[in-house]
């Protein structure tokens, strides 16, 4: 556009005015006249007279309080407050910058992040989200799996974290564990819980088991105050007699499956998780209770993913 300064490139500098920068024109100014040493070069640089150069250097002083040139003979010096400024200012359009450039990305960015493990697949979210493709704005027109390391640790960060790495995963939860992460989420079915054994177990070939039925067998169930569902789930196993032989775990991963398998045990689980182990099959318990199953996101989620999960939300079948 005639009449908007390029952009100039010296060195640890802004700078004449870029299209947008958080470098004010006091500060743009003071900078320039520091490196080119002299208030006409900078003038030129900055295409303004040297006259109303001065003028903003010397607004600029009058602001903070003290001198931040000497003028001398062989051109402008800067004074130890001048040092400062500049040292500092150098740092601050440097991040400045970089700051713009995030929000930018993140502004264009049409990427949904979707985090999958060995044992919590993206595979409902990625399926979800092609159903959905079409009735979806151009704001969400990708996606893509990110995958992290099924432990207990690292599924904390994603939790917390979410909208930074990871957009959203599918899993079961509750408000209870929503307030823990601080994180909000979609129910979109209601999902049976049930057992899950090892294709050489007794019970493999069954097509439903009885409550009765799975006392005669060491359960591996989640540890109680982490999912209401699950809570209601032993409450239910409890209340039998004799009480069910039960070993609890407080994160779901490949080593439980194999503690599983080598012990000839039952784990408490939904279809969704026993997909993770080949040797495993999911078999229904003949009782009412489930777990509720869905999207979990950010409280603050971008425009595509809010897209996303507002297309979701038509699909609830709770």
């Amino acid at each position: 556009m005639i009449g908007l300064p390029k952009k100039i490139f010296l060195p640890d500098v802004c700078f004449a005015m870029p299209r947008f920068s958080l470098c004010n024109r006091y500060l743009n100014a003071f900078l320039v006249c520091a490196h080119e040493k002299s208030f006409s070069k900078a003038a030129r640089l900055l295409y303004v007279s040297p006259t109303a150069l001065i003028k903003q250097i010397e607004q600029l002083e009058e602001g903070i309080g003290t001198t931040l040139f000497e003028r001398t003979p062989r051109g402008l010096v800067l004074t130890r407050s001048g040092s400062v400024l500049q040292s500092k200012a150098q740092n601050f359009v440097q991040h400045g910058d970089a700051l713009l450039a995030d929000v930018r990305t993140a502004a264009d960015s049409r990427d949904i992040n979707v985090g999958t493990s060995d044992v919590f697949s993206g595979r409902y979210v990625i399926e979800l989200w092609y159903r959905l493709q079409k009735r979806l704005s151009t704001s969400a027109s990708r996606i893509r799996l990110i995958s992290y390391a099924n432990d207990r640790r690292r599924a904390d960060q994603i939790l917390t974290g979410l909208g930074s790495e990871i957009d959203v995963i599918a899993g079961v939860f509750d408000d209870r564990f929503l307030s823990h992460y601080d994180c909000s989420g979609l129910v979109l079915e209601r999902v049976p819980i049930g057992c899950c054994v090892a294709a050489t177990h007794p019970l493999a070939g069954k097509t439903s088991v009885t409550v009765d039925e799975l006392l005669s067998y060491e359960l591996f169930v989640l540890e109680r105050d982490l999912l209401e569902d699950f809570d209601a789930a032993r409450d239910a196993l409890d209340a039998k007699t004799p009480v069910p032989r039960e070993v609890e775990f407080n994160f779901l991963d490949l080593e439980v499956f194999n503690r599983a398998q080598a012990s000839e045990s039952v784990i408490l689980n939904i279809p969704y998780w026993t997909e993770a182990h080949p040797l495993f099959r999911w078999i229904p318990i003949e009782w009412p209770l489930t777990a509720r199953f869905g999207l979990i996101y950010s409280k603050t989620p971008s425009a595509g993913l809010q897209d996303f999960i507002d297309e979701a939300a038509k699909e609830t079948r709770t």
